[in-house]
């Protein structure tokens, strides 16, 4: 028994010091373990940071947009507003000392601006006409009971008026650019300004000239586009031309026909912004995304599976991300033309969702057709004076 009590004590001693032996080799490998796992977690919070930004870059735009608009409408407009102010106050003055010493009453006249143009609400969720409205009444509670007061409607339409596709606001009554004269001297310019508003009916008030028109609005990529095609310098230079991938004096053809063949042998009529050349060009300037689509719609193109890899395209169940760039590249394809997406470079989101869509196309020789422009670099290449124009009414920067 002896015997076999050290026997049991001598093995558990061995097997102790061999545990402790292995531990002691290990220690390295634990801290080298604890160490990468540190370096993941810290990756996950970056990556966390990165989506949260993202996802919140649309609403960040939007806020940035809005502030550079109006900021441009108070700084361009003040003077303006200020020498009309001044004279309308001179003048009221010498009509009341002359009037003085005949009657003691007080002369006032308001003009209120009454078109529909200043009914859009801005981010406050009030309209131009509400804030006229409560400055008028504010100034007559101040007047006194026996003054004579006359107000006068001011009508100014947008689309009538040389302004070319913007809100009376917005532009000078004057065409800065000479692009107005451009599209009412081409036939087919022309008849892009009677293009419909597809939101005029659910987002708009109504129009006082039966429905709204898609160059009624400043924030259209439609109008912006043609303020800067049309211009008749444009024609003669051929940076900007250059910037999407067209040849110079290309021919501009605005909303066009592409005719994307389907399975079934008839055409999607759906139209591109613009055609310059060889070269379509679908534009971006406010639009939250390049809107989705169905998947059995694009499954009904003719050459959907030739072009693209549907396992790899942004989805989800039963919708496919990006329809506008999926039909445009289908466009390209079968009109063997190049493609180019124009967006704001304020607006990574609309990039990264360019980039998605053009990995998943498997003609070599298409992919290399395709390309990505933004307003920044137009403006950059385009002539000094629509350079201006685009610092200052968009916040478009071309430095």
């Amino acid at each position: 028994m002896a015997l076999l009590a050290l026997a049991m004590e001598l093995g558990a001693g061995l097997a102790l010091h061999e545990a402790w032996r292995c531990t002691g080799s290990n220690t390295e490998d634990w801290d080298q373990l604890r160490q990468r796992l540190a370096e993941i977690q810290e990756r996950l919070v970056v990556l966390a940071s990165e989506i949260t930004r993202l996802q919140d870059e649309p609403q960040c735009f939007s806020a940035r947009f809005w502030r550079n608009f109006y900021h441009a409408m108070l700084t361009h407009t003040m003077r303006s507003a200020m020498t009309k102010l001044m004279v309308v106050a001179v003048a009221l003055l010498f009509v009341s000392l002359g009037h003085a010493a005949a009657q003691s009453r007080t002369t006032l006249v308001i003009a209120v601006d009454v078109t529909q143009s200043v009914a859009v609400k801005g981010p406050d969720e009030k309209s131009e006409f509400q804030k006229n409205i409560e400055t008028v009444t504010k100034q007559l509670a101040e007047v006194p009971a026996d003054s004579k007061v006359t107000v006068i409607g001011s009508r100014i339409i947008a689309s009538r008026s040389p302004t070319f596709c913007c809100r009376p606001e917005f532009l000078p009554i004057r065409d800065i650019l000479g692009s107005y004269k451009a599209i009412r001297a081409n036939p087919a310019w022309s008849r892009r300004l009677a293009k419909v508003h597809t939101q005029g009916r659910r987002s708009l008030p109504d129009a006082e000239r039966g429905r709204w028109r898609e160059l009624d609005t400043c924030t259209s990529s439609d109008a912006l586009l043609m303020n800067i095609f049309c211009h008749p310098s444009l024609s003669r230079t051929g940076r900007v031309s250059a910037l999407v991938g067209a040849e110079p004096r290309a021919p501009i053809f605005f909303g066009y026909k592409a005719r994307v063949p389907l399975a079934n042998g008839r055409f999607d009529r759906t139209e591109v912004d613009l055609r310059l050349g060889d070269v379509l060009v679908e534009a971006k300037l406010t639009e939250s995304d390049f809107q989705t689509s169905r998947k059995g719609t694009l499954l009904a193109y003719r050459d959907f599976a030739d072009v693209f890899d549907p396992q790899e395209l942004p989805q989800t169940y039963d919708r496919y991300f990006s329809y506008q760039l999926l039909r445009n590249v289908l466009a390209a394809y079968a009109l063997q033309c190049s493609f180019c997406v124009l967006v704001d470079s304020r607006r990574p989101d609309l990039v990264h969702a360019w980039y998605a869509v053009v990995k998943c196309v498997k003609p070599i020789d298409l992919r290399t057709r395709l390309r990505i422009s933004t307003w920044q670099e137009l403006a950059q290449a385009a002539p000094p004076r629509v350079r201006t124009f685009l610092a200052d009414k968009y916040g478009i920067d071309g430095q």
